[in-house]
């Protein structure tokens, strides 16, 4: 059962679209060797030993509500998973995906909605989603992080799918969910005026490098770029290092408008790491805002493999 209040957390990550100064060229990635398909059920380990390159794919099945603006360029997509108990979505929203400076073909018009999955594309050891796969009835849609590396150099290129019915780019995704009960119509009004923001906040700022989230109702219409001006990296603790885990760490941080962080929390926990991340997470302080309030961002903490 769901709790009767609606917590609508709206995550938007907006890339930068220029290398970082004098950041050398990148190396064009090597060809990647055929592997097999393993399908993992809950519960499972999966093991990565050394540099072994891996894609991994987390598949939503589901009933799928996908709004998209030609004019302002964003797509949002909406899943009810269907329950791994019943087979069957329950008639609310669980997870929603929003994209921004969308630049490409979509083939569905501006409302869709069916029963579908959607493909959500990662790499171990990388903070990014390397892009999204939706199954629609004019056949495969991707959508890619738009990047000025050339292809051949791009992550993202170890899953295109030459059998796709057409391929876009954003220059901006989020991810939310909903944390009570929620129709698509209640979930929808929110995630469409923070697409709205978001769009005309790239107009202003075409080639600003932020990472933040907004907080149901938060006005961020002012906001400008976060710029982390004290990074703080984190201690690899002890047990992790013996144990060799390592992985990224993702929290959502209070920005104050003068740059400080007042709260943590995990959002995705490795448990040996929480604390390490946590401590190093609070430390950090960020250019002052110009934002009225305080501002919610979701950030990583990468844990390399200990040596």
């Amino acid at each position: 059962m769901k709790p009767t209040h609606l917590i609508v957390i709206v995550a938007v990550v907006v890339m930068a679209l220029a290398q970082t100064a004098g950041a050398q060229s990148p190396r064009p990635e090597r060809p990647l060797p055929n592997g097999p398909e393993i399908d993992v059920r809950d519960g499972d380990r999966v093991i990565i030993e050394g540099d072994a390159r891996v894609r991994v794919i987390t598949r939503y099945r589901g009933f799928v509500r996908a709004l998209y603006s030609a004019q302002e360029h964003w797509l949002i997509l909406m899943i009810d998973s269907s329950s791994p108990d019943t087979g069957a979505p329950d008639g609310a929203p669980d997870v929603s995906f929003t994209y921004n400076g969308l630049e490409g073909e979509w083939p569905l018009g501006d409302r869709w909605e069916g029963y579908t999955t959607i493909d959500l594309y990662t790499l171990p050891g990388q903070s990014r989603t390397a892009g999204v796969a939706i199954a629609t009835p004019e056949g495969l849609v991707q959508v890619f992080p738009y990047s000025p590396v050339p292809a051949p150099a791009r992550a993202t290129n170890l899953f295109r799918d030459a059998s796709a019915r057409a391929v876009l780019t954003h220059q901006g995704f989020g991810t939310g969910s909903t944390g009570g009960h929620a129709t698509f119509d209640q979930l929808e009004e929110g995630l469409i005026a923070s697409a709205k923001r978001i769009a005309q906040m790239q107009v202003q700022n075409p080639r600003s490098n932020m990472s933040w989230s907004a907080t149901g109702g938060q006005n961020l219409s002012g906001g400008g770029p976060f710029r982390k001006i004290v990074d703080v990296p984190p201690a690899y603790p002890d047990a992790a290092r013996k144990a060799r885990v390592m992985g990224v760490v993702i929290l959502e941080i209070t920005v104050q408008p003068d740059g400080t962080v007042t709260n943590a929390r995990v959002l995705r926990s490795i448990p040996l790491l929480d604390a390490a991340a946590l401590e190093a997470v609070r430390q950090w302080r960020y250019e002052p805002t110009g934002l009225p309030n305080a501002a919610n961002l979701t950030v990583t903490v990468n844990f390399a493999p200990p040596r």
